[in-house]
């Protein structure tokens, strides 16, 4: 029976590029992100404090390059809140080819990753939510009313913050502890190189979100390390499986029950006669070299 997940497929191997082109422009989009808002975070603080303290004479020399001045951090806030939304469209094109290619591969590790990082997202929006509505009678009795503020409300932001964010943090872990589980699987099923490093990114990523909670700069630069690695190497495995398929490999399902991932079979050519074939008996040659038995003593050929 034919096997419909073989990565033969050239659709499969699209899936891997897919995902690990997805993960990389992840990552170029987080970094670019930053660069910019540091940059617009400085212009802000020094053109601020330019305008402030010289305010009246540019008011009075040029009114419009105190208007140019003044424009500049806005410039740079929308620019920031525009990578902000192209952090948040690349993070889900990546997660929409993790869902495809745990649905098409019927693997439960890819499937089970994706489902985690919808739960964390989902945990995190809910959370905002009741932080934004738990805190506004909250900051409302502190301007009006100081004297009567509701200690057991804040006492409640508080434990919502807490155990909302370890639920977060939870569906973050078991996320990349099924991602790194695929991968580890992947990297039995066809050891080499490619699928080493692929497994060694994920490792950086799980641990970048150990991290996280922590040390909150050291564990994002594991896991987007750790991603643009598996990222890049994904691309480098679908450019392996599709080596395979101009060469006509063969590919065999592998064991492990639970995740649907396969390894090449090596094809053993068979052994054909040289064009100059001899009798073992008495050294008569052969003709033609296709003959069963020698034509001068009868011995059987093999």
């Amino acid at each position: 029976m034919e096997n419909p997940y073989a990565p033969s497929n050239r659709h499969i191997s699209e899936l891997y590029f897919n995902l690990g082109q997805a993960m990389k422009q992840y990552v170029i989009a987080i970094l670019a992100s930053c660069g910019i808002g540091i940059i617009g975070l400085f212009l802000t603080i020094s053109m601020g404090s330019y305008v402030t303290s010289e305010v009246y004479a540019l008011s009075r020399s040029a009114g419009m390059q105190i208007v140019t001045l003044a424009a500049i951090p806005g410039i740079f806030s929308f620019l920031w809140i525009g990578l902000f939304t192209y952090i948040a469209v690349r993070y889900f094109q990546y997660l929409s080819k993790l869902k495809a290619m745990g649905n098409q591969l019927g693997d439960t590790n890819l499937q089970k990753t994706y489902k985690m990082e919808i739960g964390a997202i989902t945990s995190g929006i809910f959370l905002v939510i009741f932080v934004i509505i738990i805190l506004m009678p909250i900051s409302r009795s502190l301007l009006y009313n100081p004297a009567g503020f509701n200690v057991s409300g804040l006492i409640g932001l508080i434990f919502l913050i807490f155990f909302g964010g370890i639920a977060v943090y939870i569906f973050q872990i078991m996320s990349m502890v099924h991602f790194e589980r695929w991968s580890y699987y992947l990297q039995i099923s066809d050891p080499n190189i490619v699928t080493y490093s692929i497994k060694e990114g994920m490792g950086f990523m799980k641990f970048g979100r150990i991290l996280n909670p922590f040390v909150s700069g050291i564990g994002e630069i594991f896991y987007l390390v750790g991603m643009w690695k598996s990222g890049q190497n994904l691309i480098k495995y679908s450019g392996i499986n599709n080596a395979r398929i101009e060469n006509q490999s063969i590919y065999g399902q592998f064991s492990d029950p639970h995740t649907r991932t396969y390894r090449p079979l090596q094809m053993h050519p068979t052994p054909s006669r040289p064009q100059h074939f001899f009798c073992s008996n008495c050294g008569n040659k052969i003709t033609p070299p296709e003959s069963k038995f020698c034509q001068n003593c009868g011995n059987k050929l093999i």
